[in-house]
């Protein structure tokens, strides 16, 4: 069993993640990267959605505190599936900013993953890595 666990063993797929820790690495850094033009909005997108679901609703729709109080449908418009992953995060203890700072990282990873995966299986190992 352990030899056939070895041979099917693809080693590009641990240089891939070692390579996405060029990616994941700003993200450990202190607070959060208000530089960017929308930065922060992850972070309040998170907090409205947290305030939904404290609300008990199952698929927080509506964003009370968006449009000057007066709400917002926005998880109509944004689909919720990062914010359910941000939300488990918030749930372990990790905060908001940390919450949305995993979601990243885990993205970075899982796409980097996703991509190898697929093109490894049209064009290869080596093609696969290069994509």
């Amino acid at each position: 069993m352990v030899p056939d666990l070895l041979r099917r063993f693809d080693p590009n797929i641990l240089l891939l993640l070692l390579l996405c820790v060029f990616a994941v690495a700003p993200l450990t850094a202190p607070g959060f990267f208000l530089n960017a033009h929308d930065a922060a909005i992850g972070t309040y997108f998170l907090w409205q959605f947290d305030a939904g679901l404290r609300d008990g609703a199952g698929w927080p729709v509506w964003g009370a505190a968006m449009g000057y109080g007066s709400g917002y449908p926005l998880f109509m418009v944004i689909a919720p599936l990062a914010y359910y992953l941000a939300e488990g995060f918030l749930l372990l203890g990790m905060g908001i900013v940390g919450a949305v700072k995993a979601v990243y990282a885990l993205a970075f990873l899982l796409s980097g993953l996703s991509m190898y995966l697929f093109a490894r299986a049209k064009l290869g190992r080596e093609g696969g890595l290069v994509a």
